[in-house]
């Protein structure tokens, strides 16, 4: 099997990558920068994906392509709703009618929890609108269409921009953890390795559907903080900015109007574990 990915060499995508190529698969990852992965089952190649033509050696050889590539931000989608507006909705369907006209006929798009209720500002929007075309311009096509929908990641792997990641940093470089929110918003964390592992899984069935990849036990942020203190040994203080907006979801972001299978996730990195892996990342570095 031969798989095209886009937006590869970020957080989720190189577990992406890693879990593919030990299975045995090829890999193309098109993106800006490189992976910095090296294995043999894998080529890079850098483009600009909403500029430039997309030029690839034989795109008929692939089977599938995993879209996750994309404006990811709230807060700069919120700035910037016509760049969100090209780099969610118009790469995307650039990306759909390059995979339809290289009989790629199984399609993998990266949604968000957001595209399901009225939050995420422009970027649920965004997301939402894309789900809504690639549906019907799959369905046209005869393209199958997995939409993923991931929850909040962390992992020991993570970076800055990972909100897990911050905070614990903040919790041991400045003996603070600036949340924006309430105390008692409600996540749904995913460990990376579990989320990717479902990708693989949804990657081998190639079938259409819609796929909420989320951790199966909802939890209170000031839980989560509580928890990292414990683990960390640490009277961090936390400080809640509660804003009066409809950008982040507090409870849930589902909506009455859309019911969608959550994905049977064989999960095997809990919480803590989890924690102390990206502790464990960050004293490192």
């Amino acid at each position: 099997m031969k798989v095209i990915i886009t937006g590869g060499s970020g957080y989720f995508g190189k577990n992406i990558i890693n879990k593919l190529l030990n299975n045995g698969i090829e890999v193309l990852n098109i993106d800006l920068v490189k992976s910095n992965i090296d294995h043999d089952l894998l080529s890079e190649k850098l483009i600009d994906l909403l500029n430039d033509e997309i030029k690839i050696k034989n795109p008929k050889n692939y089977s599938s392509i995993i879209h996750l590539a994309g404006y990811a931000n709230l807060e700069e989608a919120n700035s910037n709703p016509f760049k969100c507006l090209d780099l969610n909705v118009r790469m995307t369907m650039k990306i759909v009618e390059f995979s339809v006209k290289n009989n790629i006929n199984h399609f993998i798009y990266s949604s968000s929890m957001y595209a399901l209720g009225k939050h995420g500002g422009f970027y649920g929007v965004s997301k939402k609108s894309c789900e809504l075309f690639l549906r019907e311009y799959c369905s046209q096509n005869n393209v199958k269409l997995s939409i993923i929908r991931v929850g909040s990641l962390f992992g020991g792997d993570s970076n800055e921009s990972n909100g897990i990641h911050r905070y614990i940093t903040n919790a041991i470089n400045k003996n603070e953890i600036i949340y924006r929110g309430t105390k008692n918003d409600i996540r749904f964390y995913i460990h990376v390795r579990d989320a990717s592992n479902s990708v693989f899984e949804i990657l081998k069935e190639r079938k259409s559907g819609n796929y909420n990849l989320i951790g199966s036990h909802p939890i209170k942020i000031i839980d989560v903080f509580r928890i990292i203190s414990e683990i960390l040994e640490s009277n961090f203080s936390v400080k809640y900015l509660e804003e009066n907006s409809n950008k982040h979801y507090k409870y849930t972001p589902y909506n009455y109007e859309n019911i969608d299978r959550v994905y049977d996730l064989k999960q095997s990195v809990d919480f803590g574990s989890g924690i102390i892996e990206v502790i464990a990342n960050i004293n490192k570095k």
